[in-house]
C-alpha cells in the first residue's frame, strides 16, 4: 500500500504510546513506513531525516532497515485449554468427533490459536491469553 507522507504522519501521531514510553507500531504501519522510507532513502535522504520528516524515532527506523523483523517463535500452533474425560466404552474416533464439536477456536493478535471447549472458565482463558500475549 503506497501511503503519502501526510497519511503516515497522521497514523504515527495516532499510535498509542505504552506506559513505558515506547510506541507499539502495527505490522501494517511498520510496512508502510519502511516502504515510504526506502523510497526517500533512494532519493538521497538519510534515515534520520526521514524519521524527523515522519515524526518518529530515527533509531527505530534505522533498526528496521538494518534488521528485518523475524516472526516470533511459536511453541505450538494450538494450545489445549482442557479436555473432558470420555465416557467409558467410547471409540477414539467418536471421542475425537465429539470433542471437535464441543469447542471453538480463538486466534490471538500475535497469531496463537487456542482451542476452547464448551463450558470453559472465562478467567482461565483470559489469563492464558495474557500469558501468550506477554502482557
Amino acid at each position: 500500500m503506497a501511503c503519502t507522507k501526510a497519511e503516515i504522519q497522521e497514523r504515527i501521531r495516532s499510535t498509542a504510546v505504552m506506559r513505558d514510553g515506547k510506541t507499539r507500531f502495527t505490522g501494517e504501519l511498520r510496512s508502510d513506513i519502511l516502504e515510504y522510507s526506502k523510497g526517500r532513502i533512494a532519493e538521497g535522504q538519510t534515515w534520520n531525516s526521514v524519521a524527523v520528516e515522519l515524526g518518529m524515532n530515527a533509531w527505530t527506523l534505522s533498526r528496521w532497515h538494518q534488521k528485518p523483523r523475524k516472526p516470533k517463535a511459536v511453541v505450538a500452533s494450538f494450545v489445549e485449554v482442557s479436555q473432558k474425560a470420555a465416557e467409558p466404552g467410547t471409540s477414539a474416533r467418536a471421542r475425537g468427533t465429539a470433542a471437535a464439536e464441543q469447542r471453538f477456536e480463538v486466534v490471538c493478535p500475535s497469531g496463537f490459536e487456542v482451542r476452547v471447549p464448551v463450558g470453559f472458565e472465562v478467567a482461565s482463558l483470559r489469563q492464558l491469553i495474557q500469558v501468550l500475549e506477554r502482557r
